[in-house]
């Protein structure tokens, strides 16, 4: 999972050291700052964990102690970033990946 997570990355001329572990806790975060995710098991759902324990390891919400201002900051960027969409769909040419899930 690591070396393929760096391959991708590296394809894209985006790795930065990143590691399936700060997949998580990232998506985990941003779920709980950004309010996508109004409990626990709405995140547990879309991350795909199965136990609180996971949730809460990745997530460390109980350790920000600002939350507020960490949310603010995020949005701060969200808000800078409107061409995301497009610079994403320039760079991104993942057509030559193999497919991980079948289609159906």
């Amino acid at each position: 999972m690591y070396e393929r997570l760096r391959y991708y990355l590296s394809l894209l001329g985006i790795y930065e050291g990143e590691t399936p572990h700060s997949f998580r806790s990232g998506c985990a975060v941003t779920m709980a700052l950004s309010g996508a995710a109004e409990n626990v098991d709405q995140a547990m759902k879309h991350i795909g964990w199965f136990g609180r324990t996971s949730a809460e390891y990745y997530s460390r919400i109980h350790t920000l102690v600002d939350a507020g201002s960490i949310a603010l900051r995020l949005s701060q960027v969200a808000n800078g970033s409107e061409n995301i969409e497009t610079v994403f769909k320039e760079q991104a040419d993942y057509s030559s990946l193999v497919h991980v899930f079948n289609k159906e």
